[in-house]
Order: structure tokens, then C-alpha cells, then sequence
């Protein structure tokens, strides 16, 4: 948990000063790294499901940019 929360706090503060993209990019897969495990740490199935549709849209928007 500890380290969820931390990769959710240092996504936000480093990327909230940055310029080039790619360096937004990512502080942004560190934050969103960061919701997955909190999602992964309640350990249910809606979690699961959650986790594997957040995946998707991530990586389509991501794709996108």
C-alpha cells in the first residue's frame, strides 16, 4: 500500500512542472501504475475487472497520443 500511494504522490509532483511530453508520459504511467496496485491490493473480482479494463483504455489512449 505504501508503495502505491508513493508511486501515485511522485507521478503527480513530477509531472505537474514538465514541459516535453514524453517526460509527462511518464510521470503519467507512474501514477496509473500506482492505481493499479491500490486495485490489485482489495484483492476482489470486481478489482479484477476493473484493473483489466483500466489496461485497455490506457493503453488505447496512449496509443492515441
Amino acid at each position: 500500500m505504501v508503495l502505491s500511494l508513493l508511486s501515485i504522490i511522485i507521478g503527480t509532483i513530477g509531472a505537474i512542472y514538465q514541459i516535453k511530453i514524453k517526460r509527462i508520459l511518464a510521470f503519467s504511467s507512474i501514477n496509473n501504475m500506482g492505481y493499479m496496485l491500490t486495485m490489485i491490493l482489495t484483492m476482489n473480482v470486481e478489482s479484477i475487472y476493473g484493473i483489466i479494463f483500466y489496461m485497455i483504455v490506457y493503453n488505447l489512449t496512449s496509443i492515441g497520443l
